[in-house]
């Protein structure tokens, strides 16, 4: 007998239609063991073998759960504002196939996975790998520049990504964009990963690798995670001021040492307050920095930056023994 699906979705709302239809139209392959929990749909027999489907989009109105294998041939996945693909399997894309919306993980154990995640206007997919920490994180695109980040239209990407986490305190993440999403007025060489703090204000970083002829940028040990872009950064004769927070597991660590290092190997010094907190003021924006934190109870890792504004949230929080 035919594998029969009742899709929950606009264009299908409550009727019923075998697999290979849906598949055609949708572009979308389910593996085997690709129900866990809850699906869009209802498969009334299990998931055989793929077929080859056309481009098309399917739009969800409700969480999926994908306990085996999602691949996004040559289709889309479209989820709402309220819905996310929550992906305990693997998820395969590519510019042909990928979803627009927010892909959700879990990790118990550091793991590399990739979200296939992208806009209408193109494929934009993050790869995770996660260095320490277990619970989840979750991953979404969205076009133009980040809200209230006050960016320049003409130096920033056209697009940012959402990177939300639980339970997940490291990362390195690599950032794959359209070059049509590159301003003509923007130095893609100059691009430095811009995360909207979420007091307001940006943060700037110097990526570990950028490779403007394939177009990914990576940055490793990322421990803070909101709304990412990529900045053409301009230096600036300006000064700015620096702040955080340095934090172990049990809270503020206090008489830490914060050390801010030029290119040139100055290094300027703060001692954390007693719940944490440290700044430097009167610092030359536009130039980049390693800023590191030595403690006798905790180790940190370094993070570089290049503020061209005010920092209130350069944070730092332990490494797990």
């Amino acid at each position: 007998p035919t594998s029969r699906l009742t899709r929950n979705v606009s264009a299908l709302l409550g009727k019923t239609i075998d697999r290979r239809t849906f598949l055609k139209r949708s572009g979308i392959t389910l593996g085997a063991g690709a129900v866990a929990t809850q699906l869009p749909f209802s498969i009334v027999e299990p998931a055989k073998s793929a077929e080859t489907a056309p481009t098309n989009t399917v739009t969800l109105s409700l969480d999926p759960f994908i306990g085996g294998a999602l691949t996004l041939t040559s289709g889309r996945l479209v989820t709402t504002s309220s819905f996310q693909v929550v992906a305990n399997g693997t998820v395969t894309g590519s510019a042909s196939g990928f979803v627009i919306g927010r892909i959700f993980k879990s990790f118990a154990a550091p793991a590399l996975f990739t979200y296939h995640v992208g806009t209408a206007s193109g494929y934009s997919p993050v790869t995770v790998n996660i260095d320490a920490g277990t619970g989840s994180f979750t991953v979404s695109a969205t076009n133009g520049i980040i809200p209230g980040s006050n960016l320049d239209p003409a130096k920033s990407l056209q697009r940012y990504w959402s990177l939300t986490s639980s339970g997940i305190t490291q990362a390195d993440i690599t950032f794959q964009y359209p070059q049509a999403d590159v301003p003509a007025t923007a130095n893609e060489n100059l691009f430095r990963f811009t995360r909207h703090n979420s007091g307001g204000g940006n943060t700037y970083f110097t990526p570990t690798a950028l490779d403007t002829t394939s177009n990914v940028a990576t940055l490793n040990n990322v421990t803070q995670f909101s709304n990412w872009t990529l900045y053409d950064l301009i230096a600036s004769a300006a000064s700015v001021s620096l702040a955080g927070r340095v934090t172990g597991e049990t809270g503020g660590v206090s008489n830490a040492i914060v050390n801010l290092t030029d290119a040139a190997g100055n290094v300027r010094m703060a001692r954390t307050s007693p719940f944490g907190y440290y700044s430097f003021e009167n610092v030359a924006a536009g130039q980049t920095y390693v800023v590191s934190v030595a403690s006798k109870q905790y180790e940190f890792a370094p993070q570089v930056v290049t503020p061209v504004e005010d920092v209130s949230e350069l944070n730092f929080v332990s490494i797990p023994e």
